[in-house]
């Protein structure tokens, strides 16, 4: 089902859900490696939970 909705995205860019759907699949999946690739050597404005810190030392003790 299409929805049309806009997206904000802090004001500055406006996105029309109902054009993403319109995409193929592969189109749709190449503009989410972009997005994904856009935060590669960017800062994390967001912490990590706790938890997510003690899942990756409970795997590197299982490598050990």
């Amino acid at each position: 089902m299409l929805v049309n909705q806009w997206l904000s995205l802090e004001g500055r860019i406006k996105i029309n859900t109902l054009e993403i759907e319109k995409m193929s699949t592969i189109d749709r999946l190449q503009a989410m490696e972009a997005l994904w690739d856009s935060f590669m050597g960017e800062k994390s404005e967001i912490d990590s939970p706790e938890w997510h810190r003690d899942i990756i030392e409970e795997r590197k003790d299982q490598k050990r």
